[in-house]
């Protein structure tokens, strides 16, 4: 009877770990086009702390890889300074990640080693229009109403 009583209790905790872990996979979802919309208009209105908050440290800005939070907040609040405007309302692309979306930010190591070590399985690109020309961000997982910031590049081609 004792052990009887042991292994129920041992399988009420195991099924709670796998319950607690389980949850943690579900934390990079991925990001839909309502969130990517929240994301821009977050992006034109300049709040450096909140954009800074969604934002993955390190962070990928074209080839380069931002690896300190002091930078990421320098980052964006020059890119608010220069006027840096997304175009709300157009169409935004989102593709998922694949083996080739690397190339995005540049064909070199430290790229291919940031897509390798920081990004998702569940990381898209969104394709948006801003001053300038198009710009591709890399998103996954969700803050609230906002996907986290993976990197950014542009203009594109």
């Amino acid at each position: 009877m004792k052990n009887k009583q042991i292994l129920i209790i041992f399988g009420v905790l195991v099924f709670y770990a796998v319950f607690l872990f389980s949850g943690c996979a579900t934390t990079r979802g991925v990001p839909r086009e309502g969130a990517v919309e929240n994301l821009m208009e977050l992006i034109n209105s300049g709040n450096t702390e909140m954009i800074v908050n969604i934002t993955n440290t390190p962070m990928l800005v074209d080839g380069e890889m931002v690896n300190r939070d002091q930078e990421v907040t320098s980052f964006w609040a020059q890119v608010n300074k220069a006027g840096f405007r997304i175009q709300t309302g157009k169409d935004i692309r989102i593709q998922p990640v694949d083996s080739d979306t690397y190339l995005l930010f540049g064909d070199t190591m430290e790229v291919k080693t940031f897509f390798s070590k920081y990004v998702p399985k569940t990381a898209v690109t969104a394709e948006i229009e801003g001053t300038g020309g198009k710009y591709v961000f890399l998103l996954s997982g969700r803050n609230g109403k906002y996907p986290y910031l993976f990197g950014f590049t542009g203009p594109v081609q």
